[in-house]
């Protein structure tokens, strides 16, 4: 998974001081299990949202092809913007 703790330890290596990472799934579960995995590679959790068109949280949302289509048939795409601390 994108998020699970052993792929978190690589991004830490090139992440800058205040580098930020914006992710966002239509996956619960996935979502669910980001929110612990961030937490537990010592991730910061500055902002998330569970209906991320309900609630902007990044200021320059890029829809992609999946977003929009997941969106299209009513299902929320959950998001979060985690720090290394």
């Amino acid at each position: 998974r994108l998020t699970h703790t052993r792929q978190l330890e690589k991004y830490k290596e090139f992440l800058t001081d205040d580098g930020e990472i914006y992710f966002k799934t239509d996956d619960e579960d996935l979502f669910n299990s980001s929110l612990i995995y961030f937490e537990e590679s010592g991730f910061e959790i500055l902002k998330s949202t569970r209906d991320l068109h309900a609630e902007l949280i990044f200021e320059n949302n890029i829809e992609t092809e999946h977003e929009k289509m997941f969106s299209e048939q009513g299902i929320k795409i959950k998001a979060l913007i985690a720090k290394y601390t």
